[in-house]
């Protein structure tokens, strides 16, 4: 496994962040801003939580929305794999789905709290680069876009 310094990414959870369960699991997870890539490519994150949010302390969720309101932004801990898989349609919209899942290790009040109250979090994220469906230039191309990401953002 390889290492690459970097900034801390502010993630920004959408309006329809928080999405239902699929179906024979009881854990619901959060998709950040879909980011076009190439010519029918798109990057597509999600914050896959590792138990359900019905589970979370609200005194702790509580707490996290007060720290959010002051415009504070908490960092979550999560382990990431990247998968690149095209469509089988050459006529679809989006051919090529790029999809980086954060499995989230910490963090779980804070994502909640963030995703109710449509606030950006940063991310701690490593990313398990011999585990996804994606090769090296793949990740190394992914990690282009997400630093220029930042450099014409800020965040």
């Amino acid at each position: 496994m390889r290492w690459r310094p970097g900034q801390c990414r502010s993630v920004e959870l959408l309006e329809s962040d928080l999405l239902a369960s699929a179906p024979g699991t009881t854990t619901a997870c959060c998709r950040t801003k879909m980011i076009p890539l190439a010519s029918h490519s798109t990057l597509f994150e999600f914050i896959v939580p590792m138990f359900p949010y019905r589970s979370l302390r609200q005194k702790t969720v509580d707490s996290y929305l007060s720290i959010l309101r002051e415009h504070a932004i908490p960092t979550a801990l999560a382990v990431s794999i990247l998968d690149v898989k095209e469509s089988v349609d050459s006529e679809a919209e989006i051919n090529t789905h790029w999809c980086l899942a954060h499995f989230l290790l910490d963090g779980h009040h804070k994502v909640f709290a963030a995703s109710q109250v449509r606030k950006p979090i940063t991310m701690l994220s490593f990313l398990a680069v011999d585990k996804g469906v994606s090769r090296l230039d793949d990740i190394e191309h992914l990690l282009n876009i997400l630093s220029q990401q930042l450099q014409q953002t800020g965040a």
